[in-house]
């Protein structure tokens, strides 16, 4: 079938392709061939905004790790990433206060390999620093945000 407003995709080490597909609110996999496997979520089932950020240091990171094994010379059976955020709230909704944040993130990573721990140490190393999205959380940017109504920016 045909996507109807896809809004993401990335694709992990295995090659699984996954598509945010956001008039159903659901997560699609398929595979490295195009096959499509599963749906995950679907409508007020999708999984909330906030995990899809977590779950993308998760595939970053996981890509790294692949990439750098391969560039190492590390042969790996396998690797997870376990992503763990702490959030903070503060203020109103109603009085228009409100303001939410990441307080701290935690990101695990299992890697399935005979090579000694040191290797995997720099492996672990090299990977984070690669990983677009783990030095943002670690390094923010600067962030502009514009808004329009109908086409005409708002000052």
């Amino acid at each position: 079938g045909n996507l109807v407003r896809p809004k993401g995709v990335t694709v992990d080490s295995d090659g699984n392709v996954y598509v945010v597909e956001s008039y159903y609110d659901n997560l699609l996999v398929f595979s490295p061939r195009g096959e499509f496997l599963l749906p995950i979520g679907g409508t007020g089932t999708a999984p909330s905004p906030l995990q899809y950020f977590f779950l993308s240091i998760g595939f970053c990171m996981l890509t790294q790790v692949h990439r750098n094994a391969d560039a190492m010379g590390i042969e790996m059976a396998g690797a997870t990433a376990k992503i763990t955020g702490r959030l903070g709230r503060t203020g109103s909704i109603e009085d228009g206060t409100a303001s939410n944040g990441v307080t701290g993130v935690e990101i695990e990573v299992d890697i399935d390999t005979s090579a000694d721990p040191d290797t995997v140490r720099e492996l672990v190393r090299r990977s984070e620093a690669m990983c677009y999205v783990a030095q943002t959380v670690r390094n923010p940017v600067d962030t502009v945000l514009s808004a329009s109504l109908k086409g005409q920016k708002l000052d």
